[in-house]
This record gives C-alpha cells, structure tokens and sequence, in this order.
C-alpha cells in the first residue's frame, strides 16, 4: 500500500527528470548559437582575406601610361627574341615596383618569327624600335597570350644600390602570374608561383604553368597522327632507304654546279637555299628532317627575296609541314619528291614546281661532302 512519503519521492525524482531534461536542451541552443556565430565570423573574415587578397593583386593598373617603357623583344641574355615584351621598374627605396606585360604566341608559327626576327637582318636598330614591334603585335593581338608578371615590393631587393642591374629579386619569390582578357579589357588573375629562377618570362615557362592556352601540344599530336598515316601509305618506299640513312650532309643535283638549290644539313636541322631556274635567291629556309617519316619540313625563313614577298612566309605558311618527302637511298645519292608549301591562308600550294629542276617532282639529290 503506497504512502503519502512515496507519492512524494515520485513525483521528486519526476521534477529532477524534466529540470535535467530543460539544462541539456539549454545547453544545446547554448552551443549552437555560440557554433552558428563562429561560422558567421569565420566566413566573415574568410571573405575579407579574399577581397583584400584582390586589392593588392590588382593594385597595379599595368596599362597605365605612366609606366610605359616601350616595346623590347628580349627578355634578358637568356632569353633572346623569344617574344615582345614591355616591363616597368623602379628601384627608388619609397617606390620600388617591378612589373612585365608578356605578348606570348599562342602557336608555334608566331613563335618562330619572333624568334627568327634578329637573324639575318642588316638594320637590327631600325626593327627593334618599339614602334615597329608594336605595330607587329597590333597587327595580330589575339593571337598573343597577353600575360603581366608582377612581384610585389617586398621581394625586391634594392640594398646593392639605385640601378636596374642591383635590383634583385629574393630567395622564394612570388611571382603573380595576370592574362588580360581583350573582350573583356579586364586582367584575370591566373596564379602564384614561388620561384628561385630569374627566367620566369621563357616562352617554355609560360607554356609548361598554363598548357591550355597554346596551341603548340593539340598542333604536335595533329602532325603526329599526319605522318603516322603517311608512313603507312608509303612503307614500300621507305623501307628501301639503307638502314644506316643519314641525311646529314650538302645535297644537290649537280655538285660542281654553284647556282643550284642545295639543302644543307649539318644534323636533322638545316638550310635550304631555294633558287629559281636562273640561279637567283628565292628564300633561305630553316628546315628539319623527320626520321620517322621521312619527310622535309618547313620551320622558318629569315632571308626572302623581295621578288617573293607576295607569300606571307611567317603566317601563311604553317611551320614543322613537311613541303619534300625522301622515297629511297642511301647516304650518297636519295630520290626526293617535291610535295610544295601549303598556304595555309590561301589553300594553295606554293612553288608546285621543283625548283631543282621545274620539271618532275621526283628528283635524284646527291650527297657533295
């Protein structure tokens, strides 16, 4: 039989239940709102370092007239006629700043010419004025890569004294990496890059940090699968060049013969001289042999008659196309079949005719060394 006492204890340990019940719900809204401020604070300050990162990257407006020094195209003793460039510096201790804007080919054809543009020519101080590099680049800007570098003040090192060549740059350098956007006409940060290497504006450099921006890769696996087929097509013939074939060597039609087109290959890369039927000059070319495929192929003209201007050697035609295929041979003597040069703007075929004889395609080249 309960008693009054019992009824008591019960309903005690009831009111201790719900007392313990309230404290933990208590202590839980307690946390969650101390948890929910916390995150509100930490996306706070999270959004702060973003916009202030922002503001010191894009401190500077590189467009600005005010720091325009002129067009150059070397990019130190190291990196000579890779592509155009423009670069500010100040090595005052109150405004130290160092800044370059890149004009970077996108494809390999550009990246030729400008790296071609010294050789050969006779007025180097007429040609790297900066008016005539700009009208160049102006005449074609969308197919640049239109890259600034910037490093901010505090790694520049300006304690060897004020001068251009005691200005360094420190151990661990950051190097902010901009792409100007011509659509847009606004820079996009790209990325930061902590290097030791003064050499961060090679061409390589910019092409191995941002591959999807040139060309150069989807352009070598297209000539890849080009001469893989071609070989395929042609394995009689080229299995009847001698295993030990070189193409190495001065090779003409007639080797006593001095107005004759001749290649000159001291290794897998050599000189054409092209002449026309009367012994005259049509172009000196830059040509590379594919061993693979057997094939001649254009890179470069640094010389051009001025009778054959009307082909826009450094656009129109595409470089590493092969223009000349070798069927069979040996070291002394190979059988060459014209192919011509592919203008790439024009869908012709320049020079359809040999030049070593204007007559048949195929023609007997002998070796002269």
């Amino acid at each position: 039989m309960k008693t009054k006492f019992d009824d008591m204890v019960r309903k005690y340990r009831m009111m201790k239940q719900i007392i313990k019940v309230v404290l933990i719900c208590l202590l839980f809204i307690s946390c969650n709102g101390q948890n929910t401020h916390k995150n509100k604070q930490y996306v706070k300050d999270s959004k702060k370092q973003i916009e202030n990162s922002n503001k010191q990257q894009f401190s500077v407006d590189f467009f600005d007239q005010k720091y325009f020094n002129g067009y150059q195209i070397s990019f130190g003793d190291f990196d000579i006629s890779e592509h155009p460039y423009r670069y500010y510096y100040n090595y005052e201790n109150d405004q130290v700043q160092w800044f370059a804007i890149s004009y970077v080919p996108k494809d390999i054809t550009l990246h030729n010419y400008w790296l071609n543009y010294l050789q050969g020519k006779t007025n180097p101080e007429e040609i790297t004025q900066s008016s005539v590099i700009e009208k160049i680049v102006n005449k074609n800007l969308s197919s640049y890569n239109i890259f600034a570098i910037n490093i901010p003040k505090k790694f520049l090192d300006v304690s060897n004294g004020e001068s251009e060549e005691a200005m360094l740059f420190k151990n661990d350098t950051e190097v902010y990496f901009y792409l100007y956007n011509l659509s847009e006409k606004k820079w996009r940060f790209l990325k930061k890059v902590k290097t030791n290497s003064p050499l961060f504006g090679k061409h390589n450099f910019f092409s191995s940090q941002f591959p999807e921006l040139f060309s150069f890769n989807r352009d070598s696996e297209k000539l890849n699968k080009k001469d893989n087929s071609f070989k395929a097509k042609n394995n009689d013939d080229l299995e009847s060049l001698s295993d030990n074939f070189s193409i190495e060597g001065n090779w003409k039609c007639l080797c006593n013969k001095e107005n004759d087109s001749e290649f000159i290959f001291p290794n897998n890369e050599g000189t054409f001289f092209m002449k026309d039927s009367k012994g005259n000059l049509i172009a000196k070319l830059i040509v590379g042999y594919n061993e693979e495929s057997k094939t001649i192929r254009y890179i470069g003209a640094p010389i051009v008659s001025r009778d054959y201007m009307y082909i826009d050697w450094d656009f129109g035609i595409k470089s590493n196309t092969p223009f000349a295929v070798i069927k069979k041979g040996d070291n002394k003597k190979i059988h060459l079949e014209w192919k011509g040069f592919l203008n790439s703007k024009t869908g012709k075929i320049e020079f359809h005719k040999n030049p070593f004889n204007q007559t048949t395609n195929t023609i007997i080249l002998n070796n002269c060394d």
